[in-house]
């Protein structure tokens, strides 16, 4: 049987009440609002690279002309102002940099000078210490969670897949 409910109704209706809906009218909605998602982000990457062929050769002149590979870059294209902005994400090989701190410090200088050093330690060992090691990290240690995801779906059509 198939639910006459719509996504539409997400926007006439309090979380409270979704609360009390059906699972399988939740996992009708749960399916519209994903197929929704993923259209929007397809058009959102096709967008933004229609506006890249458009704006980024000159945002990458002008950024290169201010001696920049990264940044934001103020465009005008008809009477519009177009915000161009390429972020930088750097990450740092953590065991190299170990090697390098100890050739600074075995040659006698300071490597707090350079870097910090950064330790994680990994969650299936931590789990498995004895409890009074387990304690001497624990003021270190800080759990947090993100918001609650949940799926709905019927296992009968997924076997089917």
């Amino acid at each position: 049987m198939r639910s006459n409910i719509t996504a539409a109704i997400i926007d006439e209706i309090t979380a409270e009440q979704l609360s009390e809906t059906p699972a399988r009218e939740l996992m009708a909605l749960q399916t519209e609002v994903d197929a929704a998602v993923t259209l929007w982000k397809t058009r959102l990457d096709k967008l933004q690279e229609g506006l890249d062929k458009k704006f980024g050769a000159e945002a990458t002149k002008e950024r290169h002309a201010g001696s920049r590979d990264t940044g934001t870059i103020n465009l005008k294209d008809d009477g519009l102002s177009i915000k161009c902005e390429l972020s930088k994400r750097v990450k740092w090989d953590q065991e190299v940099l170990a090697t390098i701190r100890m050739r600074i410090a075995g040659s006698g200088q300071n490597p707090d000078i350079y870097m910090q050093p950064e330790y994680k330690i990994k969650e299936a060992a931590y789990s498995t210490w004895p409890p009074a090691e387990r304690a001497e990290f624990d003021k270190a240690r800080t759990v947090s969670t993100d918001k609650p995801k949940y799926t709905v779906f019927d296992p009968a059509a997924k076997a089917k897949t």
